[in-house]
């Protein structure tokens, strides 16, 4: 896999957490994620859209959310 593809895979499978987030508040429930980590997966998402800029892409290691918001 490249790490094109090893982005887009890491976008795709956070994305969900996004929509579970926007559908709850919408309907009225509680969201599972408090809107401080709503806001860290979001700025998570532009983290990884923003991997192909990086001067030393495809030489990067992209980081997991995990390890991306210690």
């Amino acid at each position: 896999m490249d790490k094109r593809e090893e982005r887009d895979a890491m976008l795709k499978a956070i994305e969900w957490r996004v929509a579970r987030h926007e559908t709850q508040g919408k309907i009225g429930i509680i969201p599972a994620d408090d809107d401080e980590t709503y806001i860290k997966i979001l700025e998570y998402m532009q983290y990884l859209r923003d991997i192909p800029q990086d001067p030393s892409f495809p030489d990067v290691e992209i980081k997991t959310f995990e390890e991306w918001s210690k």
